[in-house]
């Protein structure tokens, strides 16, 4: 049978050996510990919980160029995503702005109400007052 260290393990899979080690210490892959105290992985225990990154370059895998010392992705995969990206930005903007909006309005429409309420109220204290009787008034008239 054919095993991994945690090294040759993390680049099978391109993950890292604490995340590695974490899967084994929780037992979600099953490794034994050798006389030195390393870890021996199997490779299909490891690859049924990692799958295994490929060797060969694919067309999703962006090409890389130098220049001056600066690393520049060529990849149209990577350049849509940035577009789609700042596309959700854009309609959350404005979806923010909408909302900001809508709250502006309904705080003039609260303030309208509150004036013509308290309008009301002053009415019906006028009102009251004025043609009240006294007890008095109402028992000798």
């Amino acid at each position: 049978m054919t095993y991994y260290t945690l090294g040759t393990a993390s680049k099978a899979t391109g993950k890292t050996k604490t995340t590695i080690s974490n899967a084994i210490k929780k037992g979600r892959i099953s490794a034994v510990k050798n006389d030195l105290g390393h870890y021996q992985i199997d490779v299909s225990e490891l690859h049924r919980v990692f799958p295994p990154i490929k060797k060969h370059r694919s067309r999703s895998t962006p090409k890389v160029t130098t220049q001056d010392h600066l690393i520049i992705p060529k990849n149209n995969d990577l350049n849509a995503q940035v577009y789609a990206k700042n596309e959700i930005i854009k309609m959350k903007d404005e979806m923010y702005q909408k909302a900001e909006r809508e709250i502006e309005d309904l705080k003039m429409q609260r303030d309208q109400w509150q004036k013509e309420a308290t309008a009301n109220r002053l009415l019906l204290e006028n009102h009251t007052n004025k043609n009240a009787l006294k007890w008095y008034q109402r028992i000798f008239s």
